[in-house]
């Protein structure tokens, strides 16, 4: 018999002829047309033996399947028996089994451990309660930071003004670094005219990620937020970054900066995601 349970958009059989009751098989991630579940339960039905270890690897070799990928990856599973403790029943790629046990201890120092517990007190305060704002500022009282750092975008000049007004009448101190900081040119990263976002300009001045980095870790600064910094300018400002960092807003221009939005309609509204690179790149 078998009895199906939806889990995270993927599907979970519990099936008796595995050898164990209730061993969970990870059938299908991403459901596309009901095609597709009668192919899965096609699929199900075929027998396994060899306990728990051989329907491990049969769970693996049908990820793939679905998947088309050649190693197991996280988001690949709807399992995550990493989340109930259930370590025998990892799949063979699985990464705690790399990143769990002594290597886990190995990996967070003291003050790693004590970011990682203020962290878990500020998820269960406000779990599905206090907005992303809420969260940062508690979090940061928590961690004991007085002086806190925000790096933004131009294009959030009077979000960031709003911000630092909320986090000063807070009891923060705050410095501000914007991405024009050091108004340098786009020709020091040869982009000409032609690449310019205003192409009727003679010049225009480049972001400066690691300069904003770099001036908020000069003034102090012992957390800092990034706020709407564009994709890959956010990753130069971490990589600069001295002082731990968090996102409190991520740039998503077409999406109204949720850029989650993009992921709940890529099975309808947005499909061509699927092929993005091939049809805007088809020169690489």
């Amino acid at each position: 018999m078998l009895r199906a349970r939806i889990i995270h958009g993927g599907i979970l059989w519990n099936n008796a002829f595995l050898g164990q009751a209730g061993t969970p098989l990870v059938l299908l991630f991403h459901v596309s047309s009901f095609y597709d579940i009668l192919m899965s339960l096609r699929i199900a039905k075929q027998p396994h033996s060899g306990g728990p270890k051989n329907a491990a690897a049969a769970h693996l070799r049908l990820i793939r399947r679905f998947t088309m990928s050649t190693k197991f990856s996280c988001a690949d599973c709807a399992a995550k028996f990493c989340q109930d403790h259930m370590l025998d029943k990892l799949p063979p790629d699985c990464p705690t089994k790399t990143v769990g046990g002594e290597a886990f201890k190995a990996m967070y120092t003291d003050e790693d451990m004590r970011m990682a517990h203020m962290a878990a007190l500020t998820e269960c305060d406000g779990y599905g309660v206090h907005t992303r704002l809420e969260d940062t500022m508690g979090f940061a009282h928590r961690m004991g930071y007085k002086k806190l750092g925000i790096g933004f975008c131009t294009g959030f000049s009077r979000e960031a003004a709003t911000l630092i007004k909320i986090l000063r009448s807070n009891g923060f101190e705050v410095e501000s670094a914007c991405c024009k900081c050091g108004s340098v040119k786009k020709e020091f990263i040869d982009i000409d005219q032609q690449h310019q976002i205003n192409k009727n300009r003679d010049f225009e001045i480049m972001c400066n990620p690691a300069g904003q980095a770099e001036y908020l870790a000069s003034q102090g600064v012992e957390l800092a937020i990034i706020l709407g910094l564009c994709v890959g300018h956010d990753t130069l400002f971490i990589k600069h970054a001295s002082m731990p960092v968090t996102v409190l807003v991520a740039k998503d221009r077409a999406m109204g900066h949720n850029p989650v939005g993009a992921l709940y309609t890529a099975d309808s509204y947005k499909q061509y995601l699927y092929s993005f690179i091939k049809d805007n790149f088809p020169e690489e």
